[in-house]
């Protein structure tokens, strides 16, 4: 498997053996773990099980992320939604990150409970490595609180998109004149249209290659729209939740991960 002995020598690096006896010592680190031979080995070998895990778990998010990229770009959105990969390889290197901590979790513990002893029961007022120093529930709590506030937002930014694309996908339908059909920027494929309600004008704009192709200007379309939002419309057809859906899924889900793993 690509790099896994490069990730295994990274992470035997704070196992040392010294003088007949094996220790845990992160770099920095003021106490040592005594360990076994055997610990050494059972540590190795968990973590080479979870770097692969970890890895396949990688793949199952990228794949389905270019999948997703590429039928938006095939229906004629800009090549910029194949970004979406770089979120997904993020996710990997996090699934690295807790492969780490999880086969290490027992040594840093301990050495955890030896700072403690070593201060008199207190802990230590200023530790070199949270990482290293601080059981990883703290660090979950500490550090992620943060991006779980985002997770809200990014969900609720989400249902609400959700709700008002159903309201209108339930609403009247409407005869709309195609005002615009080209895809002269970055090959987006364009089509833009305007529709009367309540004698007042409204316009939308979608990116669908199919239907530029199939609506010139000045063409007539039939859309939805939501009577208590006449400025929302849809096409028949479309799906009700926004693009943005995937990235609040599949955030969510890793900070799911993290929080109960780690």
């Amino acid at each position: 498997m690509f790099f896994l002995q490069d990730r295994v020598d990274e992470f035997m690096r704070p196992f040392v053996y010294e003088n007949g006896q094996w220790y845990y010592r992160p770099k920095g680190a003021d106490v040592s773990v005594p360990l076994t031979e055997e610990e050494v080995n059972e540590a190795e070998d968990s973590f080479r099980f979870r770097y692969k895990l970890a890895f396949v778990g990688m793949w199952l998010v990228v794949l389905p992320a270019l999948a997703w990229a590429y039928v938006q770009v095939a229906n004629g959105s800009s090549f910029l939604f194949f970004l979406a990969a770089l979120p997904a390889y993020y996710v990997g290197f996090l699934f690295l990150l807790w492969a780490m901590a999880s086969a290490s979790k027992s040594f840093r513990k301990r050495m955890w409970d030896l700072e403690v002893e070593k201060h008199g029961g207190e802990p230590p007022t200023a530790p070199k490595s949270a990482w290293h120093n601080v059981p990883p529930r703290k660090i979950v709590v500490q550090k992620m609180w943060a991006l779980w506030a985002f997770q809200i937002a990014l969900t609720g930014l989400t249902l609400w998109e959700h709700r008002n694309n159903v309201r209108a996908l339930n609403g009247v339908s409407v005869a709309a004149t195609v005002t615009r059909s080209d895809d002269r920027d970055s090959h987006k494929c364009h089509v833009d249209y305007a529709y009367a309600w309540s004698g007042r004008t409204y316009g939308d704009t979608t990116l669908d290659c199919k239907l530029m192709d199939a609506h010139p200007v000045g063409s007539r379309l039939n859309v939805l729209v939501d009577p208590e939002r006449p400025g929302h419309s849809m096409l028949p057809g479309a799906s009700a939740w926004p693009p943005e859906a995937f990235a609040a899924v599949l955030f969510g889900v890793v900070l799911l991960f993290l929080t109960i793993v780690l």
